[in-house]
Formats: C-alpha cells, structure tokens, sequence
C-alpha cells in the first residue's frame, strides 16, 4: 500500500479534549476520520529471525501495539475534572482571554495526577 498523503492533519482545538484522529490500520494511518479521542498507545517493534546477512529496514519489522495505560488514566481523570466544572480554578483563569493561565492549571493538575500514580 501507498503512503497516505494527508492533506490537513490538525483535526482538534489545542483549547479543548480532541474530538477525532485519523484512523490506523495494519498498513500504517489512514486518512479516514474517527470521530472520538483516539487512546494512547505505542508500537513495539517485534524482531523477526532473519537470514544470515539480510537486512531490513525498522518500517518493515512488524509491531505490537500496546496501550499506554497510565495516560489514558490522566486522560480519563483531566475529563471528569472538566465536566466537573474545572474545580479549584477560578472563572477568570478559564474565560478565552487567560487561556494561559488555565494551561498553567491544568498543567500542574497533570503533574498531580502523575505523582498520584506513582510516577
């Protein structure tokens, strides 16, 4: 299969959770469009036995994916804390003109959530 070119890759607001992502499949993404937050996860590459003296190229090695369960944990708490009603910020730290400051919240919310985790 061909790469896919995708013409326009940025779906989501950097303001607010993404809402679509570009599907994968087993050839790699597609320029087909999801409509929900994808999950994270990696891709471990699995080393295949090889004749002596071939090479292959890392595109060409299958993989794993595997879901990287600790952000989809932070990912699933930063959401109820948004439909909570962003609880401990102010209105002014999240009205369109201090959206700096509100990354600076949600920012420390984050690191938050990562030591509670254990990381």
């Amino acid at each position: 299969m061909a790469p896919v070119a995708i013409e326009n890759p940025i779906l989501n607001s950097p303001f607010h959770a993404p809402t679509k992502h570009h599907r994968f499949d087993d050839e790699g993404i597609t320029d087909e469009i999801v409509a929900a937050r994808r999950k994270s996860a990696y891709f471990v590459p699995i080393a295949q036995p090889r004749a002596r003296g071939a090479r292959r190229l890392f595109d060409e090695t299958p993989a794993r994916r595997e879901e990287n369960r600790d952000i989809n944990r932070v990912r699933d708490r930063v959401d109820r804390w948004r439909e909570g009603g962003y609880v401990d910020v102010t209105h002014s730290q999240i009205s369109p003109n201090s959206m700096a400051i509100a990354s600076c919240e949600l920012s420390r919310l984050l690191k938050c959530l990562m030591g509670a985790f254990g990381h």
